[in-house]
């Protein structure tokens, strides 16, 4: 997840906070990275597959504007329920999902 970036107008500072929790919550690790530099306005969370969810074809999930309770918890359900490959996305969810470049995609989703 973004560890943390100004967006729009610069006045506004948005970034993993109401996600730093997230991984407490659901037991998976999650990590802070500088930059994604896709945010167009907004943090980025990727969900990464499991090892399982690897196997099963899974592949990563990029996320904007995930900073709702309730996007946080269908986020949350989704990452207990097995995440990418193992799990369908939820329909909340896949309304915040995004396909970022292909540039973008290979230095972070090795």
């Amino acid at each position: 997840m973004c560890q943390e970036c100004w967006a729009g107008d610069g006045r506004e500072v948005v970034g993993r906070v109401p996600l730093c929790g997230l991984g407490d919550r659901t037991g998976v690790r999650t990590q802070a990275v500088e930059c994604f530099d896709v945010c167009e306005g907004d943090s980025v969370t990727v969900v990464r597959p499991s090892p399982q969810g690897r196997r099963a074809g899974g592949r990563p999930g990029w996320l904007r504007e995930t900073h709702d309770p309730d996007v946080l918890d269908a986020v949350a359900s989704w990452l207990e329920a097995g995440g990418p490959g193992v799990a369908d996305m939820p329909d909340l969810v896949a309304l915040h999902s995004f396909t970022p470049p292909r540039r973008v995609r290979v230095v972070h989703e090795e």
